[in-house]
C-alpha cells in the first residue's frame, strides 16, 4: 500500500497530522484533496516552525490553510519531528506512525516506513 492511498479510505470525519517538513502544493494537492473526496472535513496539521517558515518563504503561503485545514506552528528546542496521523470517525479511528514528511517526496517519491 502506498501511503497516500490511505487519505481516499471514507469513513472519517477528522484528520490530525504531525510533520517536520510540509509543503502546501503537495499536501493540498495529495493529502487535502483525497481527505476532502472521502468526507473528511476536520483537518489539522501541526508543522516544526522553522522548517515551515522556510517552506513558506520557498514555496509561498498555504492558499487553502485557515479554510480547509488549519495549519500550526509548532516550537520545540531543537526540532519537532513527530510524523503521525490521527483519524477519527464515528465508527472506527486509525493512528499511522510514519517516516514520511507532508512533503511530495515524502508523500509519493521516497521510500519512506508506515506503520
Amino acid at each position: 500500500m502506498k501511503y497516500f492511498d490511505t487519505f481516499s479510505e471514507p469513513g472519517f470525519h477528522s484528520a490530525f497530522l504531525t510533520t517536520f517538513s510540509f509543503n502546501s502544493s503537495a499536501f493540498e494537492g495529495i493529502v487535502l484533496s483525497r481527505l476532502r473526496a472521502a468526507g473528511c472535513r476536520n483537518i489539522h496539521v501541526i508543522a516544526d516552525e522553522t522548517m515551515l517558515n522556510e517552506a513558506f518563504l520557498e514555496f509561498g503561503i498555504a492558499l487553502r490553510a485557515g479554510t480547509y485545514y488549519n495549519i500550526v506552528k509548532e516550537r520545540r528546542e531543537g526540532a519537532f519531528h513527530p510524523k503521525i496521523m490521527l483519524q477519527l470517525g464515528r465508527e472506527r479511528a486509525r493512528l499511522i506512525v510514519t517516516s514520511a514528511n507532508l512533503t511530495a517526496t515524502g508523500l509519493a517519491g521516497n521510500l519512506e516506513l508506515v506503520s
